[in-house]
């Protein structure tokens, strides 16, 4: 239940996903490691999160809006 998947098609070397709080807060960053990668959100309160895939020059590729229960 507080496990989010993310694939990711691409180039993964210095790619990343952050986790941001409705607050703006960094709650999680991790280097993508390979097409699919798992996030493990247990230990977070639930809420709403905003998830942000990161290409490897840091551009934003895609955002998107989680609700953790």
């Amino acid at each position: 239940k507080g496990e989010l998947f993310v694939n990711y098609i691409g180039s993964t070397k210095g790619a990343s996903i952050e986790i941001y709080s409705t607050l703006g807060q960094l709650m999680l960053k991790k280097m993508i490691e390979g097409a699919n990668t798992e996030l493990d959100l247990n230990t977070y309160p639930n809420g709403l999160y905003v998830v942000k895939v990161l290409n490897t020059e840091g551009k934003i590729e895609q955002v998107t809006k989680v609700i953790k229960e």
